[in-house]
């Protein structure tokens, strides 16, 4: 099993756990690419207890039949992936897992979690990362600092390169310094720059919506100018919604570049 870096409270906590005290269903909270994979993995290992991850589109049959089914077992379930209506259909599942099973929930944030989920669960926390931490895990340095100021895990690095985030920067200076100044086709026409799928030689998505969050504040702080605060603004605004993996994300790019657009008129 891959070594955790990092994460010392976490590990403690993984040390201290016998099956007397294993929590029959744990949460993990903490950003994409933070290991919660790799912790689940890790009291699997210490426990030998079979990994059966479930999807956003498991059956309920298939919950049953594991029910009925008596085998050391850890179930690990990402949340991230599950609209309420699924959520309530885990419920019974996580309420009362199978026998000799255990259950680790996975999410970024408990933001759209139902109470009924979260009242029966043992929460766990990831701690930041240090940007020396990240570059252990990844073994990846990189010339510019502004990455670590938006990059949260080491997964989120793993597929940014420099050329990314240059490309990335000289994207969100041109709309924070003159999106008041485009038409809206070509505000909208922003969009096709960004990589909403595999396409990994264009901006990622979520990397886009940190990076222009951070140059607009520090172009406001430095100017204070009324543009960049309303790009800040509206950016801010719109990153409170990427919590969810369940957006459409091309569609979600066009909505804020039409509220952006209207904002800086």
């Amino acid at each position: 099993m891959k070594e955790i870096i990092g994460q010392n409270k976490i590990v403690s906590q993984i040390n201290q756990l016998t099956l007397d005290n294993l929590p029959r269903t744990l949460m993990l909270i903490g950003p994409d690419g933070s290991g919660k994979h790799l912790i689940a993995n890790t009291i699997a290992e210490k426990f030998e207890l079979e990994v059966i991850e479930l999807v956003e589109k498991v059956d309920l049959e298939d919950l049953v039949e594991y029910r009925q089914i008596a085998m050391p077992r850890l179930f690990i379930i990402d949340l991230g992936l599950f609209t309420e209506r699924q959520q309530n259909q885990l419920l019974k599942f996580i309420e009362e897992p199978p026998t000799a099973s255990y259950i680790v929930l996975l999410t970024e944030s408990t933001v759209g979690l139902l109470d009924t989920v979260l009242n029966r669960c043992t929460k766990w926390t990831l701690e930041p990362y240090s940007k020396e931490e990240i570059i252990a895990i990844t073994h990846t340095v990189l010339r510019n600092d502004l990455v670590f100021e938006v990059i949260k895990a080491p997964g989120q690095l793993l597929n940014i390169s420099e050329k990314i985030i240059e490309q990335t920067v000289n994207l969100c200076n041109k709309i924070i310094k003159n999106i008041d100044k485009a038409g809206y086709a070509d505000a909208l026409s922003l969009s096709g720059f960004i990589n909403y799928k595999e396409d990994f030689d264009k901006p990622d998505f979520y990397f886009f919506f940190n990076v222009l969050e951070l140059l607009a504040f520090k172009e406001f702080m430095n100017t204070q100018s009324d543009l960049s605060f309303k790009v800040y603004q509206t950016t801010n605004e719109y990153k409170q919604k990427l919590i969810t993996k369940t957006i459409s994300k091309e569609p979600f790019m066009l909505n804020f570049l039409t509220k952006l657009w209207k904002e800086t008129r």
